[in-house]
């Protein structure tokens, strides 16, 4: 094809036997393209076609109304684009929506399921604000007491005690100081109680561990109470964990006599000080 500055055609042998398939193409596609500009010369107008005569045949089907493979594979793409985009949109628009909305109304409620008191949990560490947590919490006002004796709902006062600041949980010490030795004897109880020991400051833990520390002889026979008394041990302030220690150091004897003392006498002898010990 002189046009393109060389010469080419079926009988040219570039490889050593039949001319590979893809030469064959391409020479009938040039020799295409060398018939269009002839018959564009005769014509006189001088040019050799529109630069869409180089394209493949297969982009020509859509003049007759049917899509080419090629608008098969951009329409797909722009389909994923689409999706991916309208996903980002929900997901942005799901930033914006306080978490645990679905849940307002009905805290209490899943608190005592064993599959809700975890989306409670997860809501409650997942709030933007404090105001959110306080929401959440807030329909937990009256039910503490019986929130520390459920096996599930225990775990969502606990999160509060964690997650919450310290006005946001007046309700709950309150509700606790109320029933403290009751709660204090629960098998679930137990752990809240514990976890307000680690969380609460000042006065709050002041008043309970002192109410704690009073009721020493009969918390300390209790298989589940003695674990509070073991946790003082580890959490209270030093003039807290110095009293207790002299309690037990003065009733060592009694307590080595009873089976669930004695669990309280060995955590003594294992945290603390050398001296101490």
């Amino acid at each position: 094809l002189p046009y393109f500055g060389f010469r080419i055609s079926p009988e040219h042998q570039l490889f050593s036997g039949a001319m590979p398939i893809p030469l064959v193409s391409l020479y009938r596609r040039f020799e295409q393209l060398g018939h269009s500009a002839a018959a564009a010369a005769q014509a006189g107008r001088g040019d050799t076609g529109s630069w869409t005569d180089y394209l493949p045949e297969s982009f020509y089907e859509n003049r007759q109304g049917r899509p080419t493979q090629a608008m098969r594979r951009a329409a797909a793409a722009a389909a994923v684009v689409s999706a991916a985009s309208s996903s980002e949109r929900m997901e942005a628009k799901a930033s914006t929506i306080p978490v645990g909305t679905s849940l307002v109304g009905r805290v209490w409620e899943s608190s005592r399921d064993p599959t809700g008191c975890r989306e409670v949990q997860t809501a409650l560490e997942n709030a933007f604000t404090d105001e959110e947590r306080d929401a959440l919490a807030a329909e937990l006002e009256g039910h503490v007491f019986e929130a520390c004796r459920c096996p599930h709902a225990n775990h969502v006062i606990q999160k509060c005690v964690l997650t919450m600041r310290d006005d946001g949980i007046r309700f709950i010490v309150d509700e606790v100081m109320a029933k403290l030795f009751a709660i204090s004897k629960s098998r679930f109880g137990c752990r809240v109680i514990q976890r307000l020991i680690e969380r609460c400051a000042g006065d709050q833990a002041e008043e309970m561990i002192r109410r704690l520390a009073a009721e020493f002889k009969d918390l300390s026979r209790h298989e589940y109470s003695n674990y509070v008394l073991q946790h003082i041990l580890q959490h209270g302030t030093a003039e807290q964990q110095l009293s207790l220690r002299s309690t037990i150091e003065d009733s060592a004897y009694d307590l080595c006599a009873h089976p669930q003392s004695c669990a309280l006498l060995c955590a003594t002898l294992a945290c603390g000080i050398a001296e101490n010990q």
